[in-house]
């Protein structure tokens, strides 16, 4: 009988995937022992499952690439040994740029306390950086010679990654050897200039003005008279009484004043 291909051995003592997948959603901790213990869980999984089912259940929590770090983290005989976790920042990122470190670099900076666990992933990198004095001063020297250069150009040109030319240009800024570069001032706006008057617009409008108060007042006499004209006289002598009173506010006494001058010129 012919052997089937798809038909893959059970491996020994392999465990489920759901049994993985509950000891990642129970190690939620923040500090050093859980991203440790994560990373050895992963390694399990790794061994036990077949491919497609670690995956699966990686990708449940988090990206392959970021669990083969936490591999990597667990792997580390240094981070790895519990006598350092009280040493170590308890950020996988950070710890996974220290594994990248010889182990005797890793234990004279952990003596020395430049490893800590207050430390940035940047700390990490920067401690790396300095493993080759030769090409640092090298990087350090062309920076100075040009702080204003396109920095991706300058650290390909140099033979050194674009994060390391960056942390070693900060660094110099920090320790004052070269100096912060000023933003370029943004150009300001212009105000547009007010138009000034043409010559004798004031004059022309002020004639306007009167033009159209002449031009009121006269439609408003026409429109009156031809009210006048369209009521009897008692309404006539009640719609002057009302224009007198109301519209030019005169009063009784101003009224008396007026009859009275009225008379004394007829005698005359």
């Amino acid at each position: 009988m012919n052997a089937n291909p798809k038909v893959v051995p059970l491996r020994a003592n392999a465990r489920s995937w759901e049994y993985f997948d509950q000891r990642l959603t129970e190690l939620r901790k923040r500090d050093v022992a859980t991203i440790i213990e994560r990373g050895c869980v992963l390694i399990e999984m790794k061994t036990e499952l077949e491919h497609g089912q670690y995956e699966a259940t990686v990708k449940r929590h988090m990206s392959v690439k970021t669990a083969t770090r936490y591999r990597i983290i667990a792997e580390d005989m240094v981070i790895s040994n519990g006598a350092h976790g009280h040493h170590l920042p308890p950020s996988w990122r950070t710890l996974y740029e220290l594994t990248k470190l010889p182990d005797d670099l890793k234990l004279a900076r952990i003596k020395d306390g430049t490893i800590n666990p207050k430390m940035e992933r940047n700390d990490a990198m920067a401690i790396r950086d300095r493993i080759n004095p030769t090409k640092i001063a090298k990087i350090e020297q062309a920076i100075k010679a040009n702080p204003t250069a396109n920095q991706r150009d300058a650290a390909k040109a140099l033979g050194t990654s674009t994060g390391t030319y960056r942390r070693t240009y900060r660094r110099l800024i920090h320790d004052g050897e070269i100096d912060r570069p000023k933003k370029p001032e943004a150009p300001k706006p212009e105000l547009p200039m007010p138009e000034a008057p043409k010559p004798g617009a004031a004059k022309v409008a002020k004639g306007k003005a009167e033009s159209k108060q002449d031009t009121s007042l006269d439609e408003k006499r026409h429109n009156y008279a031809s009210l006048l004209k369209s009521l009897s006289p008692d309404e006539q002598a009640a719609e002057i009484k009302k224009l007198m009173y109301g519209d030019l506010e005169w009063t009784t006494e101003i009224m008396a004043k007026l009859f009275r001058i009225t008379i004394l010129s007829v005698k005359r």
